[in-house]
């Protein structure tokens, strides 16, 4: 009795096998030929690679496809060239044929940051597909992985059925999940479900669409959201538990502006005059090794009222100290330490001293250190050795007013939108004050800043992904770094508190401390309108 055998190819391979009789059915086959196929090291596509080498359907050398419940020798003749399809390659063809979507449901997944999603709709030969997938279904840049396919005839539609039925499902058992169900009335689909919930979703997201089965199929009316991953979010649900607000610590008080004298005059022996012409201008250098200088320039006018020329051959600078002595320190004028002045003659100059300070400095600024006395006496004496007389002149040096950053200077400065939180925190050492501003960009969006220059905006999506991501780690409270800093003493830390059974944010902390002073600060997140 003759041995039935078939030629059979498979990508770039190809074998020849003895089948016995022949009398086998052609589904039977699929799982023999491909692991003749593995043996041999068949090359296979990326699908195929990750799935496992699956055959699903023989044809004919010229196309025709062998229905899978015919006896193999009832069909095809005993040395016949047959060509398996794997998965992958059924799966690439039928893609083709996929005529028009008409639902998609996607999930984002704060694990991975990668979408999970389910297709639905129609095949050219009047099926319904269901796909399955990750990554983004409609990237060019980036190629989404099909999981699944899934193709159902009228005849599939129509059969004696009732209920809600699970038909199809894809995932990762324990993370994330996809499914499909169909919605049976008197013996025939009415309506798809389709769900899909990610790792980081407290629950799947489901949508409903009413389908017509008949001569072609079609939609039968809108998608409607039967359930989100997520509740309606409601802040009143959250006030009481949100802590109490914390300070400690002093605040600075701005002392009242000073209007010092600007025309100090010179007293002493000399014909020499120097006159103040307008206020001390004071400056800070750069801190180095813990300490700075405070340089401060007085603009005068100098005049020889005598006859004779007069020589200055030293300039000495005092201040006046916290404790009442006069300390020395270097000087000049007009970066000269001796001078002469013609009879009857006069210049505009300008002298200037410095004082070194030993304190932490966080910026340069136009005015004297906090450890000087205000007003601060600068006094200048003016020394001829050939005259052996002297003369000196006395000025003031005030402060302008500290200018700290307050909640009307912000909102003046960001005009343009509302203002709906405020908190500070002052450093009596630094004369610093360090805050937390939160506005209403828009009905959509938050815009938060705990430093001037630097803001993060939010909207409700960016909250729930963020509660999300808290979720999955069981995290209660969740570190915001692009709003969290620290500087010689100053820090701002913000986080957000997260209810982990909605996966929702539903407040900012903001944690303010400074050398002197502390602040703990809490904001509710409002309700946003969500993006389309």
């Amino acid at each position: 009795m003759s041995r039935f055998h078939v030629k059979i190819s498979l990508n770039d391979a190809s074998l020849v096998i003895n089948l016995g009789d022949g009398k086998r059915q052609v589904s039977q086959l699929y799982n023999e030929f491909a692991s003749r196929f593995t043996e041999c090291g068949v090359t296979l596509e990326e699908t195929d690679l990750k799935r496992g080498l699956q055959i699903v359907e023989l044809a004919t050398i010229d196309g025709y496809t062998l229905k899978p419940s015919e006896i193999l020798s009832d069909v095809v003749n005993s040395g016949d060239k047959l060509v398996a399809v794997t998965y992958g390659g059924w799966l690439k063809k039928q893609n083709d044929l996929i005529a028009k979507e008409w639902l998609c449901l996607q999930a984002s997944d704060a694990v991975d940051e990668i979408q999970k999603w389910t297709s639905i709709g129609f095949h050219k030969h009047n099926k319904l597909y269901v796909q399955f997938g990750t990554g983004y279904p409609y990237s060019e840049r980036i190629k989404p992985t099909l999981l699944g396919l899934h193709l159902f005839n009228s005849n599939q539609l129509t059969s004696n059925q009732e209920g809600r039925k699970l038909m199809c499902s894809a995932g990762d058992v324990g993370k994330w999940s996809a499914e499909c169900h169909f919605n049976w009335e008197n013996g025939r689909v009415t309506s798809v479900e389709v769900a899909v919930k990610s790792t980081s979703d407290p629950r799947p997201t489901i949508k409903r669409l009413p389908i017509s089965v008949g001569h072609i199929l079609s939609p039968n009316g809108d998608v409607v959201t039967v359930q989100n991953s997520f509740s309606e979010y409601q802040p009143e649900l959250y006030v009481d538990r949100i802590p109490q607000d914390r300070e400690e610590g002093p605040v600075i008080t701005v002392a009242p502006s000073i209007e010092p004298d600007h025309s100090a005059k010179s007293v002493g022996e000399l014909t020499l005059t120097v006159v103040q012409k307008s206020r001390v201008n004071a400056q800070q250098t750069w801190a180095r090794d813990g300490k700075f200088n405070n340089f401060f320039h007085v603009p005068v006018k100098v005049s020889n009222l005598g006859q004779s020329k007069i020589l200055v051959s030293t300039i000495k600078a005092e201040y006046q100290g916290r404790d009442g002595g006069w300390h020395e320190v270097s000087c000049s004028l007009d970066a000269c330490d001796s001078f002469s002045v013609e009879p009857l003659d006069a210049r505009d100059a300008e002298l200037k001293c410095q004082i070194e300070i030993e304190a932490p400095q966080r910026e340069r600024e136009n005015r004297a250190h906090k450890s000087l006395p205000q007003p601060l006496l600068l006094r200048f004496i003016f020394d001829s050795w050939a005259d052996k007389k002297s003369t000196q002149l006395t000025v003031q040096q005030v402060n302008p007013p500290l200018q700290l950053v307050t909640r009307d200077s912000r909102e003046k400065y960001n005009s343009s939108h509302s203002m709906l939180f405020w908190a500070q925190c002052d450093d009596s050492n630094l004369d610093e004050r360090i805050y937390a501003e939160v506005y209403q960009y828009d009905e959509k969006q938050l815009q938060v800043a705990t430093k001037s220059g630097s803001s993060c905006y939010f909207t409700a999506e960016a909250f729930r992904k963020r509660g999300q991501m808290a979720a999955v780690e069981n995290k209660k409270e969740l570190d915001v770094p692009d709003l969290s800093w620290e500087e010689m003493g100053l820090s701002v830390k913000t986080s957000l508190l997260i209810d982990l059974e909605e996966a929702q944010a539903f407040a900012f902390r903001f944690e303010l401390k400074t050398n002197t002073s502390s602040r703990t600060a809490h904001f509710a997140i409002p309700k946003l309108t969500e993006s389309d």
